[in-house]
């Protein structure tokens, strides 16, 4: 356990020396996000069978977002993941990826959202990881992909 906090200081330390660009942001980051498709919707039934059963009366402010419109209406129907914008994962700049057809986490599954999350391959958004660990951090205009971020 020593050896793991050690480790964790001296990594810290590193953070603190990375060189900053001309606004003081540093750290070299990639933008990936999931946005959900119809297919990943295609099983609100299971939303609706809720509102039916009672436990969220369709006049609820609940019951009114359980359906794909509804649920969309959310995010004043910009692509979303289920819980999060696009907007957010790419903090309000161009990101690296985009995976078309990929729900936020599994916990969406249970309210009927149909898969991949974005953690699993099939997203694209593992492989998407892999590549940019293994590209060279440049910023932008130095030719890389990558953005830094306050």
């Amino acid at each position: 356990m020593v050896k793991l906090i050690a480790r964790e200081i001296r990594r810290a330390r590193v953070l603190h020396h990375l060189p900053c660009d001309t606004n003081g942001n540093n750290v070299p980051t990639a933008l990936i996000a999931g946005k959900i498709s119809p297919a990943n919707q295609s099983n609100f039934a299971r939303l609706i069978g809720l509102v039916v059963a009672g436990v969220c009366p369709q006049q609820s402010p609940l019951g009114l977002v359980l359906t794909i419109e509804g649920w969309n209406g959310v995010f004043n129907g910009r692509p979303n993941d289920g819980a999060v914008s696009v907007d957010s994962q790419f903090a309000l700049k161009t990101g690296n990826y985009l995976a078309p057809a990929a729900i936020h986490s599994a916990g969406l599954l249970k309210l009927g959202f149909k898969g991949p999350t974005e953690v699993e391959a099939l997203s694209g958004i593992p492989a998407k990881v892999l590549e940019l660990l293994n590209s060279p951090a440049k910023v932008g205009a130095a030719g890389g992909v990558f953005v830094t971020l306050p």
